[in-house]
């Protein structure tokens, strides 16, 4: 919050009285934006779930609960937009812009960074619903838990480009208006075995992934196929690109 109310008193110290307007738009919009964004949410999450159920031919065994929080201890320009855990959708509502609200998602996207509450509802969905097939296909935690303190770095950020790009296949496939990076390039992984790569990694590069594996077999049988069989390595485009053909041709 202080580097955004640092932001703000550039602005108005630069643009003298629109400044100060703008400052005052943006106090106005801050509450309404965040409320407006809780009853969006609250109103339309069951929805989004039934979509999902109709598009894909899937069933959701439940609607997670909803939460919202995530700001505190956040930095501006690195932001969180929502989370999954055990049944629970956690949403940054700092960061969300709910449709039909042009003017008021514009000034209150001069101060956050934000996404549109639909992708970030669905994507969330899309690991829900990964989460539920764990238990048929023998795994307890996807990506594994019991990776991240191991020396099998490599294997977990395999599982993460999975878990994001099934999610963010959800996403992609239930907004039209929204589509994926089609610019994907795969570079060499760097041999640090503690450094995670950037976002389009995890997310454009896992959609592309796991997205010609999902057309292929539909998404209960291609979501349950991934996690039980994920990339053994993640540093190398080449076997990323392995991994994607074995998953196909089998």
């Amino acid at each position: 919050m202080e580097k955004i109310k640092s932001k703000l008193k550039r602005i108005v110290l630069t643009t003298g009285l629109a400044g100060a307007v703008l400052f005052g738009g943006y106090v106005g919009v801050e509450h309404s934006s965040r409320s407006a964004t809780r009853k969006y949410v609250t109103q339309n999450v069951e929805r989004y779930v039934q979509e999902q159920e109709k598009k894909f031919g899937i069933d959701h065994k439940r609607t997670p609960s909803i939460e919202f929080g995530l700001y505190d201890g956040l930095n501006y320009g690195d932001t969180t937009y929502g989370l999954y855990d055990d049944g629970k959708i956690v949403i940054n509502d700092h960061a969300c812009v709910i449709p039909n609200s042009p003017v008021r998602n514009w000034i209150y996207g001069l101060f956050h960074k934000t996404r549109p509450i639909e992708y970030i509802l669905h994507h969330e969905l899309g690991h829900a619903y990964t989460e539920e097939q764990l238990p048929k296909v023998g795994i307890e935690s996807f990506p594994d838990k019991s990776l991240k303190d191991s020396r099998m770095k490599g294997k977990l950020i395999g599982q993460k480009m999975i878990s994001e790009g099934i999610a963010d296949y959800f996403a992609f496939e239930m907004l039209d208006k929204l589509t994926p990076n089609s610019d994907v390039v795969w570079a060499d992984h760097p041999q640090d075995p503690i450094y995670f790569p950037k976002r389009s990694y995890f997310y454009d590069g896992g959609n592309a992934l796991v997205a010609p594996v999902l057309d292929k077999y539909g998404v209960e049988e291609g979501v349950k196929k991934l996690i039980k069989q994920t990339p053994p390595l993640a540093f190398n485009k080449g076997f990323l690109r392995s991994y994607q053909q074995e998953m196909l041709n089998d």
